[in-house]
């Protein structure tokens, strides 16, 4: 079985001294791509704009922290950091997804697809997530990454676009009348 999402990096490989380079040099505002892995939530990327948080000593990407506030510590769930060359710098102009092709993607999403989404939240501003999509704990609605993509039937109010890159493959399906041991 693979280790990895196929745009993920592997689970046994993280070179730290890369990592804290990287960390060193950025700051507010570049824009990068950051490969992590979360046990309840899989491996993911983030892509977006660098900013600190409310205290200046954590950088963060979307929601998510890169450093752990102890100069350039990478949290222990980033996994690899890449800076982007964006041609415009105004993130705000990326194209937003239509309500109701929204509606339609996300009525269409099953466990496990692999889909980019961009999101658009207060305080932080637009970012992109790419992973795998799962149910929440109470299975009432899809998230990414912990982000919400659903409220109900319904696309979340902070979603702005969503591509679903990769259907997952359903090995089995058992329904009610059906029984996987012939009884």
């Amino acid at each position: 079985m693979s280790n990895h999402l196929g745009f993920g990096v592997p689970l046994s490989r993280r070179n730290m001294t890369a990592l804290r380079s990287a960390l060193e040099a950025l700051q507010p505002g570049v824009d990068v791509v950051a490969h992590f892995r979360f046990s309840e939530h899989g491996q993911f990327t983030v892509a977006g704009p660098v900013r600190t948080d409310l205290t200046d000593t954590v950088l963060k990407v979307g929601w998510l922290d890169l450093t752990n506030g102890k100069k350039a510590e990478p949290v222990s769930e980033l996994q690899a950091l890449t800076t982007l060359v964006v041609e415009d710098d105004d993130l705000s102009d990326l194209a937003t997804t239509d309500y109701d092709e929204l509606r339609s993607l996300v009525s269409s999403l099953d466990a496990g697809d692999l889909v980019t989404a961009d999101f658009d939240f207060e305080g932080c501003g637009r970012f992109t997530i790419s992973g795998g999509v799962r149910r929440n704990e109470r299975g009432t609605r899809w998230v990414l990454a912990g982000h919400h993509l659903t409220l109900g039937d319904s696309p979340a109010p902070r979603l702005r676009r969503l591509v679903i890159e990769r259907k997952a493959t359903v090995l089995a399906t058992v329904g009610a009348a059906d029984d996987l041991f012939g009884g």
